[in-house]
């Protein structure tokens, strides 16, 4: 594990800042996909219309073990990123993001989105 490399894996990274973060959208789909408690048709549909919405801003894709305790569908973290962040956030630097759990893999592995509010 030199330099932490088997931490994490970056899956993509992208987005524009096209429209305005909505919370109340945010929000209402969240909800949407929090509604179904399994993995059905309708849990499926709510979290690729919440993946699609994120993605809209600009976005990165990761997976990590460090949250291990995360569900699919916990906002773990919401708040300003300092201005001196190193890792894989540090894109985000003196910005406002949510990171979104939205899978679960082998054992600890979660896949998480990190995404820029304003």
């Amino acid at each position: 594990m030199p330099g932490g490399s088997s931490c994490y894996n970056v899956l993509s990274m992208g987005g524009k800042m096209n429209e305005i973060f909505q919370k109340r959208k945010f929000n209402s789909l969240h909800k949407k996909m929090l509604k179904h408690k399994t993995n059905t048709k309708e849990w499926r549909s709510g979290k690729i219309l919440l993946i699609q919405y994120c993605k809209k801003f600009k976005y990165i894709m990761f997976i990590t073990s460090y949250y291990p305790g995360a569900y699919v569908g916990d906002i773990v973290f919401e708040g300003d990123i300092p201005e001196n962040k190193r890792g894989r956030l540090k894109i985000f630097r003196n910005k406002r993001i949510i990171v979104l759990c939205i899978g679960s893999g082998r054992q600890f592995d979660r896949e998480f989105i990190a995404f820029k509010t304003v």
